[in-house]
């Protein structure tokens, strides 16, 4: 499945848009200065963790290496186990906007 980032901040996959034609898009109120991938994270700039019972944190790290390191999504898995929270985001001109979130199993989920 492909996902679009939208110019406005919106991360919406290929499903949601009624004409969608493989990176022509025609839909009214969608601005077409838009960014595509195959998957989620490829389109967030920060990852956000919530400690039960904390304010969040923004992990500065390089977000494409992280999420390619088996040791740190034992992690990740364990800590929603335990239940943290971890946010994908983006900048926007309003600021950082949360788009996904991690599930138990690792995966990414749109909000």
């Amino acid at each position: 499945m492909k996902y679009i980032r939208t110019k406005d901040g919106r991360i919406i996959s290929e499903d949601d848009i009624p004409n969608y034609y493989g990176g022509l898009v025609s839909v009214v109120g969608l601005d077409l200065d838009y960014r595509e991938a195959d998957n989620i994270e490829e389109l967030l700039d920060e990852l956000v963790y919530v400690q039960p019972n904390h304010t969040p944190n923004v992990m500065y790290e390089d977000l494409s290496k992280l999420l390619k390191d088996d040791s740190w999504g034992k992690k990740i898995r364990n800590d929603i186990k335990n239940d943290y929270q971890y946010f994908g985001a983006i900048w926007t001109a309003k600021g950082l906007i949360y788009v996904a979130k991690l599930n138990e199993k690792g995966e990414w989920e749109l909000i």
